[in-house]
């Protein structure tokens, strides 16, 4: 099961580019080499995909739904706008101008000879083949030896020797003391109204909601920045490397979370040295 309720390993491989440092010649052929091996690896995954639907081990339908767009939003007949052709765009001065040329030829013909077509042939089998497939029980516990693998995904997740009751009713009782304190602070400010009332007024009231992308990042900034001043106090020890603000890739964000941390690139520079790793979160 390879796939979220809002993305997949067809999302996860797109990010490839930013996971490698692009300086020398080989750093972009290595690049175009991993482009060319995008069909063995979707063909691996919809293997899967077929051993799950035969073991009834699927996303549920009502997940799925809209999920082909984040497929279909990869698939570019003007191929210079693919995602995957982005470090070809402003390619490193430390290539040579005629393999510059050279290099985005290869990869114009790489993109649309093996990856578009992995992308056509994956929106088509979500479509005509998996979804009809897929599970219309929403609840994991409804998949084969469903109550253990629950069981089995609270300890991993809770690190802790607790039963799903149990979370269950921790949850109750958060959200009991967290409803107690939204009621004081509807208290404090003086607000006329129900509870139901003033969870409207934040919803709906456009001072809580940026004009502009440019202005929600901005925010979205100013709020990390701020709590990187607080980092300390709760934690002893803190990474070395800083993170930057970015928004979520359009093709995703109509089934993406407000925001999500991604991790640093993993590839070394030459001599060994550890590239400058590039964390970000994401908002939305």
């Amino acid at each position: 099961m390879p796939l979220t309720a809002e993305s997949g390993f067809h999302v996860w491989i797109s990010r490839i580019s930013q996971m490698v440092n692009f300086k020398t010649e080989q750093d972009y052929v290595d690049y175009l080499s991993r482009l060319s091996a995008i069909p063995a690896y979707f063909e691996q995954q919809v293997y899967w995909m077929n051993q799950g639907i035969e073991q009834g081990i699927t996303q549920p339908k009502i997940v799925l739904e809209g999920f082909e767009d984040s497929i279909a939003a990869y698939v570019k007949d003007d191929i210079p706008q693919s995602t995957y052709y982005r470090p070809f765009v402003d390619m490193s001065e430390y290539v040579i101008s005629d393999r510059q040329s050279e290099l985005r030829k290869e990869a114009i013909e790489v993109i649309k000879n093996k990856v578009m077509p992995a992308y056509q042939s994956f929106y088509d089998y979500m479509v005509n083949t998996y979804k009809p497939e897929a599970r219309d029980n929403i609840a994991a516990t409804s998949l084969p030896k469903g109550k253990s693998y629950y069981q089995n995904r609270v300890a991993h997740y809770t690190t802790l020797p607790m039963t799903a009751d149990e979370v269950h009713q921790k949850g109750l009782e958060e959200v009991a003391r967290i409803r107690a304190e939204m009621e004081e602070i509807i208290a404090n400010v003086e607000f006329k109204g129900s509870f139901q009332d003033f969870v409207e007024f934040l919803r709906t009231d456009e001072q809580f909601y940026a004009k502009t992308p440019e202005e929600l990042l901005k925010e979205a900034s100013f709020i990390a920045k701020k709590m990187d001043a607080k980092l300390p106090t709760l934690f002893k020890k803190l990474p070395r490397t800083p993170y930057g603000v970015i928004e979520v890739p359009a093709n995703i964000a109509p089934k993406y979370t407000t925001g999500r941390y991604s991790g640093p690139s993993r590839d070394d520079q030459a001599g060994n040295e550890r590239a400058a790793p590039k964390r970000r979160c994401h908002a939305r």
